[in-house]
């Protein structure tokens, strides 16, 4: 069906006006470019006004740009790969930095010293040249600009071989370049700066929009595009197209400026980065070519071989024209390889990486973009969340989907850190930890890109509903690091498999030594359990689910303790509320392995595997604390009343978990914990306790901690998630993760299974949901259960339910808990509306 309307704000150009001081003088800088204003006011664009009198924005609060397979910052001097970790004698493994070369600062427009420009073309000395033309310009291309072609120059990585002609400095420009000094020379020339994140396209945008007196009435506009390619996972690009139709030809000569761009990288490309990087040669004509290798690996892990292809500059400043009447684009595309997920050679790599920067060189930059930006939106197409009536909630949904997505991507070995793919960088030039603080390379640590329980608990179940191969990717990582999760387990006298708090590329544990928080085992086989119900994918169950239950069960075997009365304890464990060391029984780890155990006996019975209640028993023998008096589960045996809880446990046992309970108990445990969660935790929680509220009925309460989920938690004009409570840069005994995908997922969770009432089981799927408050629509496209491909819009006081596909089959059943009428039979491309409150079965006709 075709895509729902998104929400609409009133933002018209000239309503929003900033002043930029220039030399004493007060300027008013228009709002954004008039082409913007309609995907800033559906949502699905962030803007930032740039200029002298605005506030720089903290490094750390860019957007990422990302496919998955690679990730950076917008500007930022590093570039992370998913899988390359790199290690400095015994410290911990930490993301390996890649130079950042898609961060280009316009520095200066050099404009001619009258309006015509007469200079004949000539041999140029070496140096002097002002680059006119992309890699592989032809002769004829480039006098067709009005500029100068020569191709005696030995090396055109340096000396461009179409160059253009003599030009004058006039200015320089802050929003490209915030740390210039002084920041701006405006003798000659004015700036009016944008910025944007247009997630319909996944691109970060600069603008800058130049007057000159050459030009009368006319405007020379730059801009810069920069993306991680979505179909050509290798490739990060940056474009610079420059509009100068404003100030056309004059007396018959095309008149020229020149622009110069700086790389951000600058002269630490190679001392900067945290591989031994090697010059090589390169098939491309102007490119330049690194191979290289890591310094460190971790126990049972290996050296990451890599290699960096790229035409962008990388050690200095680059000149291009700016051709008066014309519209030029200079594309500077870099391709990043590593052999984490398949070991080679880095000469091997380098080979790759080489043609892949060719082939992105030979399609061109208009060709390349629009090929990124069909794929894009092909998937935006296929599977999303769109609310509206609400431009905040859009704008924050829409943020949330495009940092998950830039840091997670189908067909990765690799899941992801609770800072995503953008951070996670450990060392500067001296070696000195770089722990997330300014000052340092952007996105600081970010626990080093660890993976945690953050991705198979929180971040999982977000996005398996639409985009299962991505969720598949993730479970792919656990699956291939059993081997180091089974050592783990044996270095502690137990059986089967117990996966490390924090691993990185080979799963051993990143921080060396034994780890309480246990129930990671449990969520890992809830991951497994959620996949399987999505998907319907018995042949997973054989390959993954069924290797990997029977080695979680046989670690819970090991590690419970039979008491007394012949019940089961699982003793000296950490809960999700990590002020609680060293107890027994927490009441998430415990209810999370019953709910595994129970569902082994059900896989074990669908493959034919023996005695298959033998799981159910061992659940029936699991202690479930309970507060008789308070009507309520007890937190773990023995907790006090007053207890302090920094994140969600009691309100993971309805969800994800899904263990049965009363009402009455379920309000009680969420009054008990709402009462008893600390300030200063992260934002997942409350995400949780909505999920929870709503599933009982209380709209008023799912409402009230949905807001309380991202409204102190979310920073900046690109919607960045941070993982404590914002202002405080320090919290819980270190700098907060920014880019924080956990309470990311957390948010798509509280939307899916709160106000989607979405909940998967082994045989249906079930509907119960609700409108976000001061919303008018609650968009689920693309919603899958097995083959089937549905779109669930929610409005006031309905929702419609379609369905889009259904692979080989024809229709489905949707079956209503206050209906008394028979199931309505839904074909494909047919729809059935609801009246709302309504609980809904969604199955198989019969």
């Amino acid at each position: 069906m075709p895509a729902p309307p998104r929400s609409r704000a009133s933002y018209q150009s000239g309503m929003f006006v900033w002043a930029v001081a220039m030399l004493g003088t007060a300027i008013a800088t228009p709002g954004p470019p008039d082409e913007w204003l309609g995907a800033i006011n559906d949502g699905s664009m962030l803007y930032r006004a740039c200029g002298t009198t605005s506030p720089p924005l903290d490094r750390r609060l860019y957007p990422t740009i990302g496919n998955g397979h690679l990730a950076t910052l917008a500007g930022s001097d590093s570039t992370y790969l998913a899988g390359a970790y790199n290690i400095v004698g015994t410290t911990e493994p930490f993301r390996a930095r890649f130079p950042g070369l898609a961060a280009l600062y316009v520095v200066g427009l050099k404009g001619p010293p009258n309006s015509s420009n007469t200079t004949q073309c000539g041999a140029r000395a070496p140096g002097n040249r002002v680059n006119c033309g992309a890699p592989g310009v032809t002769p004829a291309e480039c006098t067709a600009k009005g500029c100068c072609f020569d191709s005696f120059s030995p090396d055109p990585h340096s000396d461009p071989w179409c160059y253009a002609r003599n030009s004058s400095a006039v200015c320089t420009n802050t929003c490209f370049d915030p740390t210039a000094s002084p920041p701006r020379n405006d003798d000659d020339l004015t700036w009016a700066d944008h910025e944007a994140l247009d997630m319909a396209s996944a691109t970060f945008l600069r603008r800058a929009v130049a007057t000159h007196p050459s030009c009368g009435a006319g405007e020379i506009t730059v801009e810069q595009r920069t993306y991680a390619h979505a179909t050509r996972p290798a490739l990060l690009v940056t474009d610079v197209t420059i509009n100068a139709t404003g100030c056309p030809s004059s007396g018959g000569a095309r008149t020229l400026w020149s622009l110069e761009l700086r790389p951000r990288v600058g002269a630490n490309f190679t001392d900067r980065a945290d591989f031994n990087w090697t010059a090589t040669p390169s098939t491309v004509r102007g490119g330049a070519l690194y191979a290289g290798t890591t310094f460190g690996a971790e126990r049972s892990g290996r050296l990451v071989n890599a290699a960096v292809a790229t035409v962008a500059p990388t050690t200095a400043a680059v000149t291009v024209a700016v051709v008066g009447g014309q519209v030029t684009t200079y594309s500077f595309p870099s391709a990043f390889l590593s052999d984490a997920a398949s070991a080679s050679t880095a000469a091997a790599v380098a080979v790759a990486a080489d043609a892949a920067l060719a082939a992105a060189i030979a399609a061109g930059p208009d060709a390349l973009f629009a090929e990124h930006v069909a794929a894009v939106t092909a998937t935006h197409a296929d599977a999303r969340i769109d609310i509206g009536g609400n431009l905040r909630l859009a704008q924050l949904l829409n943020a949330t989907q495009h940092a998950l997505f830039a840091s997670l991507a189908a067909g990765s070995a690799f899941s992801t850190s609770p800072g995503g793919l953008s951070t996670g960088g450990r060392w500067t030039a001296d070696g000195v930890d770089t722990h997330g603080g300014p000052g340092y390379p952007e996105g600081g640590s970010s626990y080093y890109g660890h993976v945690f329980w953050d991705a198979d608990v929180w971040m999982l179940p977000g996005v398996l509903p639409f985009r299962p191969a991505v969720a598949a990717a993730m479970i792919r990582y656990r699956r291939d690091t059993m081997a180091a999760a089974v050592a783990n387990a044996g270095a502690e006298h137990r059986n089967g498999t117990k996966w490390a708090w924090e691993s990185a590329f080979s799963g051993v544990s990143a921080t060396g030594g034994d780890c309480q928080e246990i129930h990671l085992q449990a969520g890992i086989a809830m991951a497994l359990r959620q996949y399987y119900r999505v998907t319907l994918d018995r042949q997973f169950l054989v390959d993954t689910a069924w290797p990997m239950l029977t080695e979680i069960v046989a670690f819970f075997r090991s590690r419970a303790t039979v008491l007394p009365d012949g019940t089961l304890a699982l003793q000296k464990v950490q809960s999700p509320n990590e002020y609680a060391r060293g107890i027994d029984n927490d009441i998430y780890t415990n209810s999370a392995f019953a709910a595994i155990l129970e569902w082994s006996t059900a896989v074990a019975a669908v493959l034919g595997k023996p005695d298959p209640g033998q799981y159910a028993a061992l659940a029936a023998l699991l202690v479930i604390p309970f507060d008789a008096a308070g009507g309520r589960h007890a937190e773990y045996t023995d907790a006090p009343e007053n207890l302090r809880i920094k994140q969600a446990t009691l309100t993971m046992v309805p969800f994800p978990v899904m263990r049965p309970m009363s009402a009455a108990v379920q309000k009680a445990d969420l009054v008990y914990e709402a009462a008893h969660i600390g300030d200063e935790g992260p934002a997942m929680t409350h995400s949780m306790l909505a999920i929870d509220w709503l599933a009982i009925g209380n709209v008023s309460g799912g409402n009230a901690e949905f807001l309380k989920s991202f409204d102190t938690n979310v920073i900046g004009p690109y919607q960045q998630w941070m993982e404590c409570p914002i202002p405080p840069d320090f919290c819980q005994g270190h700098r907060p993760a920014t880019n924080f995908l956990t309470a990311a997922g957390g948010l798509m969770q509280a939307v899916v299974y709160g106000f989607g009432g979405v909940r998967y089981h082994d045989h249906n799927l079930t509907l119960a949901p609700t409108l976000i408050s001061n919303t008018t629509l609650l968009s689920l496209r693309g919603l899958r259960w097995g083959s089937a491909v549905l779109d669930v819009a929610v409005t006031q006081p309905s929702f419609t339910v379609t369905l889009r596909s259904y692979g080989s089959g024809t229709s489905l059943c949707v079956g209503c808990a206050t209906d008394s009428v028979p199931p309505t039979v839904i074909t494909v491309g047919a729809s059935a509306t609801i009246q709302n409150p309504n609980v809904c079965a969604v199955t198989v006709c019969q």
